[in-house]
């Protein structure tokens, strides 16, 4: 890379202060500087929802190139960017993006996302190249790199202790339901995580606070195990294992006295 490009590219990095997230955007900025230097569309690894906001913004502001986000079909959370120059052109159908399904042999046993991404990963697969994971009743479908699709489906014969099978799919028969949700209002003392995690999902301060230290808490998909962080409007909180929620309106009523209105993911 040209000395100049080294500068700017460690430029755009100071940006970010998380080492993980600094290292995603590295490489996405590979891919960046690849398109303009040799004018091809190029393609980043899958990346969750926070990353997509956070390196969409930087890279708008401080380079002329077009963007493009798809994750294999339209409502999916974990998405690659598509970079492209005016005069070329890019399509959904052009991403390398595949669809897997597994078969699970049993109609009794369930599995869960993690024990799906957990086998795959133990192939050797890094997450990067994973994309969403859809659960029905004896299937799930798996977005994944396209040169990685054919591998999963020869190696992949079991998750956890069920036997399975796997074959590429055309999505163009692929449904993902709509998530549910409700909307509650909940009243608080004051804005602290450990307020709002024990209101929205019916648990105890103490066990609120055990999640939040135990990293089991992301705000806006940033893991947060600060109990004293205070939330705002917009913001999603995800609590692993419990569900979702996404900070509607906050109303101050009097000193020490909030309503908060949110929508909780079932």
């Amino acid at each position: 890379m040209h000395k100049e490009n080294k500068e700017f590219k460690q430029k755009m990095l100071n940006k970010i202060t998380d080492s993980d997230e600094r290292l995603a955007f590295s490489k996405v900025l590979d891919q960046v500087f690849l398109t303009q230097k040799n004018h091809i569309v190029t393609f980043s690894g899958f990346l969750d929802t926070r990353k997509q906001v956070l390196f969409y913004n930087i890279i708008k502001d401080n380079f002329d190139i077009n963007i493009r986000l798809f994750g294999g079909l339209e409502n999916t959370e974990r998405k690659k960017f598509g970079f492209y120059l005016d005069y070329l052109n890019l399509e959904d159908q052009d991403f390398p993006i595949s669809a897997v399904e597994i078969n699970f042999n049993s109609k009794f046993c369930k599995v869960n996302h993690r024990e799906i991404l957990g086998a795959i990963l133990g192939l050797g697969i890094d997450r990067i190249k994973i994309g969403d994971i859809i659960i029905f009743n004896e299937r799930a479908i798996i977005f994944v790199d396209s040169d990685i699709a054919d591998f999963i489906c020869f190696n992949l014969k079991k998750v956890s202790n069920i036997k399975t099978n796997a074959n590429i799919i055309s999505t163009d028969n692929i449904f993902i339901p709509l998530e549910e949700f409700v909307e509650k209002s909940i009243n608080v003392t004051s804005l602290r995580l450990d307020n709002i995690i024990s209101k929205s999902f019916n648990l105890s301060r103490s066990k609120a606070v055990d999640l939040i230290k135990g990293k089991k808490v992301f705000i806006n998909w940033k893991s947060i195990s600060n109990i004293n962080y205070n939330v705002n409007i917009q913001d999603v909180i995800t609590l692993r294992g419990f569900g979702r929620i996404t900070i509607q309106n906050i109303q101050s009523l009097k000193l020490d006295k909030f309503i908060v209105n949110l929508k909780k993911t079932l």
